[in-house]
């Protein structure tokens, strides 16, 4: 761009931002003429002004914005400060960013276009979707991004020259299975799945990027007859399904045919289609079949080989399909021996019981800890989030596991309020300040939320506060038994009534659907058995299983065991509920790992004083396994829902 035509953009868009609001479109429509061009910058550099203060100098923020140059460390995009830059794509590059509003780290990617419209409304949508294994859009701008920052690695990185263990394989592609069949069910397909897309954390937890960003891919419309009629297709070549190379209507199985070319390279090393163009890779994906791989499983062969059919109508139909045979594969392949390999000469890799699921936050007497496996043969450590004096318990992390809410009695231990603290930071924020008792903290999907319980004036309730404080929201009168757990959507609250100590036999035990505005009555969704009690519901990560504590006898010598049971649409429940654990005294709370794996409980050890960490996979006959890292006195343990 001339610098006179520059000049020129700063000269209207200075003019505009000096008139009053409701007057710009018209000063616009006066000044720019028949000049469309001069129309769309200016009124991108107004949308930007209008989004947040312009803390760049015009020239920088009109070369940025209308194609040209690289943001550097320090410069504002509105709220969103520029740290350094993270990646460089075909769309556009990719920054760390710090939300001066809310102190957090944001990845903002900056494309090399303006957005239409029509990406603008799927972005809308987009940012409806909140789920552990899907990267959260934040912000749109006319031409940027503003996403969670998910540290770690590509799947690309990750995946070696042979491919990925059978085991590690199997749990990335659980993971991406889930997040793209939570896509679905809300109507958003992704249409660039690839390894390049797919952000490993360093605990193993994966984070799918680019939801709708399929990058356009032009030809010249002579080389093929399988291209739009504007010469251009979107998507990564050798991931793309053949109805996406042909520019038909897609549905979810077009996303299936891509994860399937995702799992085979996992496994193998090697893409399922490859050629040294971009024509006749499209080409390798309409007419030909992936080489064969001899050291699989056989069921695992059949499984890529109907994601990888050319006739959508003989794939997968749906992915929650795709995520169960998977789930099925990876406990059979837990049950082989050690020796057994993806490919021939590599074993499989020892599963640690967090590997997936990464931070274990857990109150113990006097502070939390956070517990970390990584990656690398050393031995987890425990890490100790508070040196408050008094006692700290019940901790929930907040979406992108940067902050932990809790409740503390205070440094002169005569009352429980709820406090809320950065990770690795030493000052905590009070949020209550009620006399009376506060506490049991859980933090909202959104993270704009902390529902907590109360004892005011004689009544237990269920309370919301932002996490930065002030006022504080009744939802609903209820003696909470436990725990709370919110609904992925964060409509609604899942609780446990309060069992009746003094009729244990009254069979007033049940789980209940609590909604966070208040609007509706609160439904009871499950009902206890007469004489039992339910205590700490927790849903997984993925909505479609609860578990929880069913219990008989009075709380102080209660005898508990694990159950689940399937949740349908509406969170009802489908199905029956099965114990996963026998039976044990002293029962001290629940959580499911960031994955949906595992579970991880808290029972007394009767060889130990206090609680005791155990984990279990969610399926009848499994055998609880008792962990040590955390040693006795480990309770109400809470799982860092990124992984880290």
């Amino acid at each position: 761009m001339s610098p006179e035509r520059l000049r020129r953009i700063e000269e209207v868009y200075h003019a505009a931002c000096d008139r009053p609001v409701e007057e710009r479109e018209a000063f616009l429509l006066s000044e720019c003429g028949s000049d469309e061009e001069l129309l769309r910058r200016v009124r991108a550099l107004l949308a930007q002004h209008d989004s947040g203060p312009l803390e760049m100098p015009l020239p920088e923020v009109a070369g940025r914005l209308l194609g040209g140059g690289k943001l550097k460390p320090g410069a504002m995009l509105g709220p969103y400060r520029i740290e350094r830059p993270l990646a460089e794509g075909g769309m556009g590059d990719v920054y760390l960013g710090r939300d001066t509003r809310l102190g957090r780290d944001v990845a903002v990617k900056v494309t090399r276009e303006e957005f239409g419209s029509r990406f603008q409304r799927e972005a809308r949508a987009i940012s409806a979707l909140n789920h552990p294994h899907i990267c959260t859009l934040y912000d749109i701008g006319p031409d940027y991004l503003v996403m969670e920052y998910a540290a770690g690695q590509t799947l690309q990185e990750r995946i070696r020259r042979k491919g990925l263990p059978l085991k590690e394989a199997l749990g990335y592609a659980i993971q991406i299975a889930d997040a793209l069949a939570a896509a679905h069910d809300s109507g958003i397909l992704h249409r660039d799945i690839k390894p390049g897309n797919i952000m490993v954390t360093a605990g193993g937890a994966v984070k799918v990027l680019d939801f709708g960003l399929a990058r356009r891919v032009r030809l010249e419309p002579e080389q093929t007859a399988s291209v739009t009629a504007a010469g251009e297709i979107a998507g990564t070549p050798a991931y793309m399904s053949p109805e996406q190379v042909e520019g038909k209507p897609l549905d979810p199985r077009s996303d299936i045919f891509s994860f399937g070319a995702v799992l085979y390279e996992m496994v193998t090393g090697r893409r399922a289609f490859a050629g040294e163009s971009a024509l006749s890779t499209i080409s390798a994906v309409l007419h030909d079949e992936p080489k064969p791989v001899e050291d699989l499983p056989p069921d695992l062969k059949r499984l890529l080989g109907r994601c990888l059919r050319k006739d959508p109508n003989r794939r997968f139909q749906n992915m929650t399909d795709l995520k169960v045979e998977l789930e099925e594969l990876q406990e059979e392949s837990a049950s082989q021996p050690a020796s057994a390999a993806v490919v021939r000469g590599k074993p499989l890799r020892r599963w640690l019981w967090i590997g997936a699921a990464a931070a274990l936050l857990l109150a113990a007497g006097v502070g939390l800890g956070l517990l970390y496996v990584r990656p690398a043969p050393a031995p987890p450590r425990l890490v100790r989030l508070t040196t408050l004096p008094g006692y700290e318990s019940f901790p929930s992390f907040s979406p992108d596991g940067k902050q932990v809410a809790f409740q503390w009695n205070g440094e002169n231990q005569n009352n429980f309020d709820v406090y809320v603290k950065f990770v690795g930071e030493a000052t905590a924020l009070r949020l209550t300040t009620d006399p009376a008792y506060d506490g049991m903290p859980a933090w909202s999907p959104d993270g704009r939320q902390i529902a907590f319980v109360s004892v005011r004036n004689a009544r237990v309730g269920i309370y919301v506060v932002s996490p930065l404080g002030g006022p504080q929201r009744k939802v609903a009168d209820l003696a909470v038994g436990g725990r709370m757990s919110w609904t992925p959507d964060g409509e609604s609250l899942l609780a446990a009534r309060a069992h009746n100590e003094a009729h244990p036999g009254d069979g007033d035990g049940e789980l209940v659907l609590v909604p966070a505005d208040g609007s509706r009555p609160i439904r009871r969704i499950l009902a206890a058995p007469k004489g039992t009690w339910y205590f700490d519901p927790k849903i997984s990560p993925n909505g479609r299983t609860l578990a929880f504590a069913l219990c008989t006898g009075v709380s102080s010598a209660a005898h508990c065991s694990v159950q689940t049971v399937g949740l349908g649409q509406g969170f009802t429940i489908s199905g029956r509920t099965r114990p996963v654990t026998p039976s044990f005294l002293g029962f001290g709370g629940l959580t499911w790992t960031a994955g949906g794996e595992s579970l991880i409980y808290s029972a007394a050890d009767l060889s130990v004083s206090g609680g005791q960490l155990w984990r279990v996979t969610p399926r009848q006959g499994a055998k609880p396994e008792r962990l040590d890292l955390a040693g006795a006195g480990a309770v109400q343990p809470a799982i860092d829902p990124t992984g880290e």
